[in-house]
C-alpha cells in the first residue's frame, strides 16, 4: 500500500482525503521517458511454471527466506503472514489481527532482514522483526519492536540496516520547513537522524514543488530493499519507473536510473488549506517490486499506464547490475503481482491471481 501525505498532523484524515482524490481526474501532463524494454537485448522466456501454493485470498508479498520457506503475506488474514516449505506445505503462521501485544490492524510490506529474520512494517512509522527459528519452534511474537519519532513520514515503509539503523524514503521532521533530501537514516540509539540524496537535477517538474509541505515526497515514495550485505540498498517508485542505488556506508547515491521521473501534479484543496499530489493517468507505473543479492538487481515491471487495467501487475522480471547496467529481461508466462527469487537464484517465484483464488508459481531460471 503507498500512502500520500498531506501538510496536516491528523492521518487519518490524509488517508481520507488522498483516498477521495487518488481515483478524480488529473490534469494532462505529458509523460517523458525512455522505453524500459528496449534496453535488454538479452530476453528470455518463462513459460513452464509449476503451482506451489493454492489457494491464497489476497497475498501482497513473497519472501523467499532460510534457504528453503517461502513466507506469504496476506493483510486479509488472521494471521497475517504465513510460512510454507517449497514443497507449499504450510508450517507456520504469525502477525494476528488486534491490538495485542505483538498484533496490528494492518501489514504494509513484509521483507528478509537478515537470512534468519523477517521484518514486517505493520505501520509507515513502525517495523516488528521475528527471528525465523523462533517462529518454527513456535514463539510468534516479534523479537523486536522499531518505531519512528512521532512526526516522521516514511513512505511507505522502513527498512532496518542493523539493530540501530532504520532506512527511510521520506521526510524527516528536522528538515522543515524544506525538503531537500529523500533518504533518511534514523538511529534508534541516540534518536538523531541523517538525511543524504537530492533530487535529480533535471526533473524539472519536482523544482515547481513546494518545499514546505509532503509534495516533493509523496512524488518521490518508494520502497528501499537492502543488499544481504547491508552496505547498499536498491530503491523503487510509485509514480516514477527507475530505481536509485544507495551506498550505506557513504550515505549517498551511488547510481540513479531514471527512465520517467514522476508525472505528478500538485492541487490545493483551499477547505483544509493543504496541497495534495495527483498522478497523471498517462503515465507508466513505477517497478511493481524488486528482490537483490550481493550481484544483482531484480525488478518486476507491467509497462503499463495508470489508466490501464492490471496496472499493478506485471510480466516483466528485469534483471540489473549494482552498476544500474540491464543484464536480462524474464517475460513470464503470467502477469504477477509480486515476486521473490531463491537464494541461488535458480528460482522464481510469483503471484499470479485467477478469477477463483491467486496462487504462488514457481519458473525455473536458465543458466546464463
Amino acid at each position: 500500500m503507498h500512502f500520500l501525505r498531506l501538510q496536516i498532523n491528523m492521518k487519518q484524515l490524509s488517508l481520507y482525503v488522498v483516498l477521495a482524490f487518488f481515483c478524480a481526474c488529473c490534469k494532462n501532463i505529458t509523460p517523458s521517458g525512455t522505453d524500459v524494454l528496449s534496453q535488454f537485448s538479452d530476453r528470455v522466456g518463462l513459460d513452464c511454471r509449476d503451482t506451489v501454493i493454492a489457494p491464497l485470498v489476497n497475498p501482497m508479498g513473497v519472501v523467499f527466506a532460510a534457504d528453503s520457506l517461502l513466507v506469504v503475506s496476506e493483510p486479509d488474514g488472521s494471521p497475517m503472514i504465513l510460512i510454507y516449505d517449497l514443497s507449499g506445505r504450510r508450517i507456520q503462521g504469525f502477525l494476528r489481527r488486534g491490538r495485542g501485544p505483538g498484533e496490528t490492524s494492518n501489514l504494509l510490506r513484509t521483507a528478509l532482514c537478515s537470512p534468519n529474520s523477517i521484518q514486517a512494517s505493520v505501520d509507515p512509522e513502525t517495523v516488528y522483526i521475528y527471528d525465523i527459528d523462533s517462529l518454527l519452534e513456535g514463539d510468534v511474537l516479534p523479537r523486536e519492536e522499531f518505531t519512528l519519532p512521532s512526526g516522521t513520514y516514511a513512505f511507505p515503509s522502513i527498512s532496518v540496516l542493523d539493530s540501530t539503523h532504520l532506512l527511510y524514503v521520506g521526510k524527516d521532521r528536522s528538515e522543515e520547513p524544506a525538503v531537500e533530501h529523500r533518504f533518511c537514516i534514523y538511529n534508534t540509539s541516540t534518536g538523531s537522524t541523517e538525511t543524504f540524496g537530492s533530487y535529480p537535477e533535471d526533473d524539472r517538474l519536482i523544482k515547481k514543488f513546494p518545499s514546505d509541505d509532503f509534495c516533493k515526497p509523496t512524488a518521490y515514495q518508494g520502497t528501499a530493499v537492502i543488499s544481504p550485505d547491508h552496505s547498499k540498498a536498491v530503491v523503487i517508485y510509485y509514480y516514477a519507473v527507475g530505481f536509485d542505488i544507495l551506498d550505506i556506508e557513504e550515505r549517498r547515491i551511488d547510481k540513479s536510473v531514471f527512465y520517467q521521473y514522476p508525472q505528478t501534479e500538485v492541487e490545493q484543496i483551499p477547505e483544509i488549506e493543504t496541497n495534495v499530489v495527483r498522478r497523471n493517468p498517462d503515465s507508466r507505473r513505477g517497478f511493481l517490486d524488486c528482490w537483490c543479492n550481493d550481484e544483482h538487481i531484480y525488478v518486476l515491471y507491467s509497462g503499463k499506464t495508470f489508466s490501464q487495467p492490471g496496472y499493478g501487475e506485471g510480466k516483466y522480471i528485469l534483471r540489473y547490475g549494482w552498476d544500474g547496467s540491464p543484464q536480462r529481461l524474464y517475460e513470464l508466462e503470467c502477469e504477477a503481482s509480486c515476486f521473490t527469487v531463491s537464494a541461488d537464484e535458480s528460482s522464481i517465484y510469483s503471484v499470479v491471481q485467477d478469477s477463483e483464488a491467486a496462487y504462488v508459481v514457481r519458473y525455473d531460471i536458465p543458466v546464463a
